[in-house]
């Protein structure tokens, strides 16, 4: 959410396209990862691309609205039956409740849009959005300083637990950041950090190369040289992207293709 409850987004010049280098481990770096470990992946992938897509058409419909900016100093985004919900407000001292100020509904069968209801006095939560805020701020709070803008996102796990990412805001309406990100598991009441992984030490602003004239883009490709798996966060980035092509993601055991919609296979064995 970066440093407002509004998700950021900020736009300006180029950028270029370069290997990353991750930083996280892998408890069992030697062995081929299984299908269901794999398919895993892409789906809090997905989960996450479809919170981010949910919170930024959120923050688009509610910001006109928006006059008190310390009337929306936090965000949650929750996926219902009827479509996903963004929920803006204020997370209490004590972090016990959530007020709620602005609510925007995603209109069905139109994903990109959304009605917002601004919610006047505020409407105190003390479930799912606080225990949600709450995670989201403790994860924020043990990522530390940052010296560029950050959205958050908090996942429930299917154990009540709650995966909670921090990973860098898109700044420039033709690029796209990948790396610099973490992945928290945190407990049910959002008080407690159980697991934190960092899922890449750099940033990388990714673009579409200039010199592509007449010629055709098949993927786009980064280095993992510390773990063996690819991350949440790599199927998030092609999803979200504007460059339409697979991403090649090599380690020092596998090579992996992400597809566009998500999926991931393994493409060879290195060394081997």
């Amino acid at each position: 959410m970066g440093t407002t409850g509004i998700r950021t987004r900020y736009y300006g010049v180029n950028a270029l396209i370069v290997l990353l280098v991750a930083g996280s481990t892998w408890s069992d770096a030697g062995a081929q990862p299984s299908a269901d470990s794999l398919r895993a992946i892409s789906e809090r992938g997905r989960q996450l691309w479809e919170y981010d897509y949910a919170a930024w058409h959120g923050t688009d419909a509610v910001a006109p609205l928006v006059k008190d900016p310390l009337a929306v100093q936090a965000y949650v985004a929750r996926p219902t039956p009827e479509g996903w919900v963004v929920s803006f407000g204020v997370l209490s001292t004590a972090t016990d409740t959530f007020f709620v100020n602005f609510e925007a509904r995603q209109v069905a069968g139109k994903p990109d849009s959304f009605v917002v209801k601004t919610v006047s006095p505020s409407r105190p939560d003390v479930d799912y959005l606080a225990r949600a805020a709450r995670a989201i701020e403790l994860a924020r709070t043990d990522f530390g300083p940052i010296t560029r803008s950050y959205n958050n996102a908090a996942l429930p796990a299917e154990n009540g637990e709650w995966w909670v990412y921090t990973m860098p805001a898109q700044r420039y309406w033709n690029v796209w950041p990948l790396g610099g990100d973490a992945r928290y598991r945190i407990s049910r009441d959002g008080r407690s950090i159980l697991a934190k992984r960092r899922l890449h030490n750099i940033v990388l602003e990714v673009r579409v190369p200039a010199d592509t004239a007449g010629k055709v883009m098949k993927a786009l490709m980064h280095t993992a040289v510390l773990d063996t798996i690819p991350e949440d966060t790599d199927v998030f980035h092609v999803l979200t992207r504007g460059i339409r092509v697979p991403e090649m993601v090599m380690t020092d055991k596998y090579v992996y293709k992400i597809e566009t919609d998500g999926r991931i296979s393994v493409v060879s064995s290195i060394g081997r």
